[in-house]
Order: structure tokens, then C-alpha cells, then sequence
């Protein structure tokens, strides 16, 4: 959902809730609306007649408490979500600068055997999109490690078997993280989805609670800013 509300016709007296409010403003001023209502008896007793008794307030309440509770849960998911790309994102990082490397050199040294840089897939253009980025390196790692004559050759510049363990360890690594990432991506979706649901509700009720109290309070404008509508002088 859009972080909006439909706008109202608003009278030359009334400063109505813009359409460019924020959930967080939204939120508040349904919240305001809501406690003071409830609270108040000078605004209790005439809304009750409206329909606004104390077992539909009450449902209010609920929906405002969902709301608040899955706006905090989209908050905490999506943190999961950026701290999980995050994660990713520099593990590539430090993967790709030992990968360069050991590409570069690998070129040098088996620049006359076409046989074994086919077998690392140095023969053709690298990827840039991440599945095929992936496989290249996990061919590369993979087949460097099963042939003695590549780890030879690979010794001789100073890349050890050790090392190219380590950057294939960390490709395993890489690939429980991408798992991470799109796992989390999607509870966030999930969790907007919800929090959308449930704000819609929320906004619904309250733009026509509004509207009823417009009509209830018409001829005592004052009580009208106890429920956070800000009428001019």
C-alpha cells in the first residue's frame, strides 16, 4: 500500500490530515483519536450515539494494536532483510578480490594450455549476473583443486592449495548466504503485505469515524482537536 490516504473535501474552517502523511503520522493520529475517545466523556457519550459505544472503540483499540504490532514486525523483518544482502554483498566482495587474482594468474600460466583454461572456464567472457558469476567460480575452484597439473602450475605463482580451499570454503559459504538473503527478502514481503493489510483496516475505520465526527461535533469545533483535527480560529 501507498504511504497515503485519500483526501476529503475539507470545509474553509477544518485543516484536514494531508494525503502526503506518513504511516508514522497516520498511525498517531488514529491512536489520538482513539484514546481520547475512549477517555474522554465529553466525547464518549455523543460518538456512542453515532455508533461509537465502548465495545466498538474497544474493536478500534484492536485494530490499532495490530496495526502498530505488524508495523514494528515490517520494520524488524526488512532490518533482516538489508542485513542479510549486506552480508552477502561482502562476502563477494572479498571473494571476487582472491578470485580476480587467482584468475589473472592462472591466465599467465596456462596461457598455452587451452585444455585446463576451459576446464577453469577462462576461455570465454565471465559473467556479471550472480547465478552465472557463481558457477564460474565454484568451476573454476572445483577443477583447480581436482587436477595436480593446475595446482602445479598455480604453485609457481604463489597461489597454494590451501588458499584455494579457503576461497571454495567461502563460496559454500556464499551460497548459504544467497539462501539467506532471498529467505529474509521474502519475509519482508510478507510482512509489508501484512502490515499493509492491517493499516488499510485501521485507516478505514478511522477515516470514517472521522467523518462522523465532523457531523457529531459540528457546532463544538474544539472537541474536534481532541481527536486531532486541527480547525482554524
Amino acid at each position: 500500500m501507498a504511504d497515503t490516504t485519500t483526501p476529503t473535501d475539507p470545509t474553509p474552517e477544518e485543516k484536514v490530515p494531508s494525503r502526503y502523511k506518513s504511516i508514522d503520522e497516520q498511525m498517531k493520529l488514529a491512536k489520538v483519536a482513539i484514546d481520547n475517545a475512549i477517555s474522554q466523556p465529553d466525547l464518549a457519550v455523543p460518538l456512542a450515539k453515532k455508533g461509537y459505544d465502548s465495545t466498538e472503540m474497544a474493536n478500534a483499540k484492536v485494530l490499532f494494536t495490530q496495526a502498530e504490532t505488524l508495523y514494528l514486525s515490517q520494520k524488524d523483518k526488512y532490518g533482516d532483510k538489508v542485513g542479510a544482502k549486506d552480508e552477502f554483498d561482502a562476502l563477494r566482495e572479498e571473494i571476487e578480490e582472491d578470485y580476480n587474482d587467482h584468475i589473472d594468474l592462472a591466465r599467465i600460466v596456462l596461457k598455452n594450455n587451452r585444455g585446463d583454461l576451459e576446464k577453469l572456464q577462462l576461455n570465454g567472457k565471465r559473467k556479471q549476473a550472480i547465478s552465472g558469476w557463481m558457477a564460474q567460480a565454484k568451476t573454476f575452484y572445483t577443477n583447480a583443486l581436482a587436477s595436480t597439473s593446475i595446482k602445479e602450475a598455480l604453485a609457481k605463482k604463489g597461489v597454494t592449495e590451501p588458499e584455494l580451499l579457503a576461497v571454495q570454503a567461502k563460496l559454500a559459504d556464499l551460497e548459504n548466504k544467497e539462501t539467506a538473503k532471498y529467505q529474509k527478502r521474502g519475509q519482508a514481503q510478507s510482512a509489508t503485505a501484512e502490515r499493509d493489510n492491517a493499516i488499510d483496516d485501521l485507516l478505514e475505520w478511522y477515516r470514517e469515524f472521522i467523518d462522523t465526527a465532523k457531523v457529531t461535533f459540528r457546532k463544538t469545533p474544539q472537541l474536534l482537536e481532541k481527536l486531532g483535527i486541527v480547525v482554524k480560529d
